[in-house]
């Protein structure tokens, strides 16, 4: 089972070098984080994209083209466009291969979890 672990930056497409402009601190959520070891300590094997130091979000994309991960796992924020943002991710995603598992946790999930159920193609929210 392939298992991909992301951090994606809200805004999109920019280059790794326009988020260094824009950014002066760089955080992995700890959420994710904590499923990481999780997964690691039950024996699976899992990738990890951050696109504050991996590239892009167009860069996560490509990897996916490349590595047809079976489940994405990603961390999402509440913020000026994140909604749509994840909306359009999922899309993209799904567009790639449709049988990926998505599964979204972070602020956004415990916030709007009935609206990305029901109106993304996001397949799993995980509140906590």
């Amino acid at each position: 089972m392939k298992i991909l672990l992301a951090n994606l930056e809200p805004n999109g497409y920019s280059t790794l070098s326009e988020s260094l402009e824009r950014k002066t601190t760089f955080h992995f959520p700890m959420g994710l984080g904590i499923i990481a070891a999780v997964i690691k300590n039950a024996g699976f094997r899992f990738n990890v994209y951050d696109s504050y130091v991996d590239g892009s979000t167009k860069g996560f994309i490509e990897n996916i083209n490349q590595s047809i991960p079976d489940i994405i796992m990603l961390s999402s924020f509440l913020g000026n466009y994140s909604y749509r943002f994840l909306k359009n991710i999922a899309n993209e995603i799904k567009t790639i291969n449709e049988s990926i598992i998505i599964i979204v946790g972070g602020p956004m999930a415990n916030a709007i979890p009935e609206l990305l159920i029901s109106k993304t193609l996001i397949d799993f929210v995980v509140k906590g």
